[in-house]
């Protein structure tokens, strides 16, 4: 009997959301395959942020720490990366409060800071993230990865950490260092990247600015290359990190986070706490077309579309734009009873934000129709409710109405054009007033 009682209580337990982390393969164009990261108190609040009062508080999107890893994982076997590094910290049990991206570079090529923006930007299309806490990290061939991306982009880079590696940057180019809260550390061992990669970065860095204001500069006697390694493993550096913004007054570099060289000298010191599958971490890899093969973006910047069909409905998803189609304002029972549901496949790398998003619905809405919370875990293949096909009446007896972007349209002028305001078409298609409208892009307008 106790027994039994002891069952009856475990099963109301409420369910704790894992981490996960998804394998993301040939999604980005002019990008590279790459895990993602997403930790447990991830939730995407875009369109609570939308709608909700002024008064009422709402979770804040999480920042990015982009991966970028040595010359001994390059390749096409994006399992590599998981052998040391940030994504290896998490699933040993590091708890990092950011979305981590890891991609991987191919053999004998560089990493394009290019290239990495992008996969940055397919994220921010898709997770709710906050890209003025943009960080990079990285070792070796990383470090200068890192370096070539803070040098690129340092409006956008919060602030990087460059272990053991340098930068094919020169001149001018270096000076935009000055600009990026930045942590660089070698060893005067290291027999792999001579010492003097970092030395000529720092130097350049010199010539625009003698004060390097920005710049945490270590270099520790007698260090190897490998110790750096260690370094993706503690708190520290992610503490470090995460307390500068792109918008933060002047940009100052922290310097109230010490990290002794003693705190990851060893493996002892740097991974305790941290057994191999110690974390709650669960990897998504499924051999699925959602995250293998043509899931580029198109030039509108939507996602492409799937090989399979993601509505299963013989109804059309979307009215033709700017067409309003309305029925009775009677609904009848029965009509009701045979209501046409559409539906969205899950598969790696949704939400329900995006598919909020996608579908020209709320998150609110969403978990109506599905019974759901938001914070339940999507199951890879599930089906869920994303709305009523075209020829089922709605709750408001009409239907949808949508807009095709032409050129000079503006949300004021759509707006104005339906009778509604810039407010409920931003709240219909999850975007804001400042987001670009992009040409041949359907807009819900009611």
């Amino acid at each position: 009997m106790k027994r039994l009682i002891l069952l009856l209580a475990l099963a109301i337990v409420p369910h704790i959301a894992s981490a996960q982390v998804y394998a993301m393969r040939d999604s980005v164009k002019n990008g590279y395959d790459f895990w993602l990261y997403v930790p447990s108190n991830y939730s995407d609040n875009r369109t609570e942020r939308l709608t909700a009062a002024d008064s009422v508080e709402v979770a804040k999107p999480m920042p990015v720490v982009v991966f970028l890893h040595g010359r001994s994982l390059s390749g096409t076997n994006l399992n590599k990366v998981r052998e040391y590094g940030t994504i290896d910290a998490v699933w040993r049990g590091r708890q990092i409060d950011a979305l981590v991206i890891a991609p991987q570079v191919n053999y004998n090529d560089w990493w394009r800071p290019e290239r990495v923006m992008n996969v940055v930007e397919w994220v921010s299309q898709r997770y709710d993230v906050d890209l003025t806490r943009l960080y990079v990290m990285g070792m070796s061939l990383g470090g200068y990865g890192t370096l070539d991306f803070a040098a690129t982009y340092p409006d956008r880079t919060a602030a990087a950490v460059a272990m053991c590696g340098g930068s094919i940057k020169k001149g001018d180019a270096l000076h935009k260092l000055n600009e990026v809260p930045l942590w660089i550390m070698h060893g005067t061992a290291d027999a792999a990247v001579a010492v003097s990669e970092s030395r000529r970065v720092r130097d350049g860095m010199l010539e625009g600015d003698a004060s390097l204001p920005r710049l945490r500069y270590d270099e520790q006697p007698g260090a190897n290359h490998s110790v750096y390694a260690r370094v993706f493993y503690i708190d520290e550096i992610y503490t470090w990190l995460l307390k500068h913004s792109t918008t933060d007054s002047g940009r100052p570099v922290d310097r109230s986070v010490e990290i002794p060289y003693s705190r990851y000298s060893t493996s002892k010191s740097a991974y305790a706490g941290l057994p191999r599958g110690g974390g709650k971490v669960q990897i998504i890899d499924p051999p699925t077309k959602s995250n293998t093969k043509g899931r580029y973006l198109d030039e509108s910047g939507a996602p492409a579309p799937s090989p399979e069909p993601e509505i299963e409905s013989t109804s059309n998803s979307q009215p033709a734009a700017s067409q309003t189609q309305t029925t009775s304002t009677t609904t009848t029972a029965a009509a009701a009873a045979a209501v046409n549901y559409k539906y969205h496949t899950i598969t790696s790398g949704d939400t329900l934000g995006h598919i909020a998003q996608k579908y020209g619905t709320t998150v609110k809405r969403l978990c109506e129709l599905n019974n759901m919370q938001k914070t339940d875990i999507l199951k890879l293949g599930r089906k869920l409710k994303v709305g009523v096909t075209s020829g089922t009446p709605t709750a408001s007896g009409s239907q949808a109405t949508y807009h095709t972007i032409v050129s000079g349209d503006t949300l004021g002028a759509l707006a104005i054009k339906y009778k509604t305001t810039v407010k409920k078409i931003c709240q219909l298609n999850g975007i804001t007033e400042t987001t670009i409208l992009k040409l041949g892009k359907k807009l819900r307008v009611k």
